[in-house]
């Protein structure tokens, strides 16, 4: 599987072995790259539309990889129970709806410990959140696709003893 660099980008950041939630999962491309080389033992893609569940749905079938990737219609964090995944990525969104869904889902947030983060508009405003929320940005990348630039935030949550 071929992915787009900015995707690649994102697939990059995440660590070996674990537990990711793509949120605003679209065609499922991140969650089989995942699972193809590797990288993620289990991925759950969620999409808060019928039609691009359906066809993250038909891809892990074509793929074979029903077993490892679990599809989920919902808004944002609502549809990942607390502590049951360790990595999550939001890309593709604005910034300012990133930071809402991260807010909106404080306890589900609370439980992962890291975010991959691509906002396409108000990433001053995203990092602005992150910080002044006990998160850690660990890594920063830019990525140039198609003359367009993109962001892209690595952030820990940071645990308070």
């Amino acid at each position: 599987m071929k992915l787009s660099e900015r995707l690649l980008t994102l697939a990059n950041l995440v660590p070996k072995n674990s537990i990711v939630a793509d949120i605003g999962t679209d065609h499922g491309y991140i969650p089989a790259y995942l699972i193809e080389n590797k990288i993620s033992k289990k991925v759950i893609g969620t999409d808060i539309s019928k039609g691009s569940l359906d066809k993250i749905i038909e891809y892990v079938k074509e793929l074979g990889f029903e077993d490892k990737i679990d599809s989920r219609l919902g808004d944002g964090l609502e549809v990942i129970k607390p502590y049951e995944v360790d990595t999550v990525i939001i890309a593709g969104m604005g910034g300012l709806l990133i930071r809402d869904i991260l807010e909106k889902h404080k306890e589900i947030s609370n439980s992962i410990i890291d975010f991959i983060l691509q906002p396409m508009v108000a990433a001053k405003e995203l990092r602005q959140y992150l910080i002044e929320n006990n998160f850690e940005i660990i890594k920063e990348e830019l990525v140039k696709e198609e003359n367009k630039y993109y962001e892209i935030i690595h952030a820990k949550k940071v645990k308070h003893l």
